[in-house]
Order: structure tokens, then sequence, then C-alpha cells
């Protein structure tokens, strides 16, 4: 999941953590954009089955977005391992 949002072009998840448990994403951190956070969150709900996204990510308008010290789109939790490739992209939506 991580490896999706530091791979997308348009989004900077450098100061993006992703935890995963029991099927709910929660997404900490900062983006320098509103339109970065809420493409995460559209990308994850495309991408995987996930049962709920709470998105805690804060913009910052300077280049040092506050946050997640974790670094790299760092994933948390221990609790999922998907990639893009083995990602769920047909979720009925």
């Amino acid at each position: 999941m991580s490896e999706c949002l530091a791979a997308d072009a348009q989004i900077d998840a450098s100061e993006v953590s992703v935890e995963v448990q029991n099927g709910t994403v929660k997404l900490t951190g900062g983006v320098p954009e509103r339109a970065m956070k809420h493409r995460m969150e559209n990308l994850i709900e495309s991408r995987y089955s996930v049962k709920e996204i709470e998105n805690y990510i804060r913009v910052s308008s300077s280049s040092n977005a506050t946050g997640s010290s974790a670094g790299s789109a760092g994933m948390t939790g221990g609790q999922s391992t998907l990639t893009c490739s083995s990602a769920n992209r047909d979720k009925g939506k």
C-alpha cells in the first residue's frame, strides 16, 4: 500500500505513515497540498479491499510537512504487505 502511494507522481508521501489493522487503514502525517490528501484516500479505496480509511493527514504549506517521522510512506502495524500489483482492483464499485 505504501509503495502505491510513493509511486504515484501526484503524491508526496515522504511524510506519511500508513497503518493497516483488521481492514482499517490509518493515514497520518503531512502533505503540502490538499489534493494529495484526497488522492491518497481515493487511491487506497480504489485498489484495496478495506473496511474503513481513517485519514488524519494534515495539509501544510511549508516544504517540510508536519506529521509522522516514519518517512518515505512508512508502513507500520505489520498487518498488511500488499503491493500495487497484488491489490484487489475490482471491488464492485
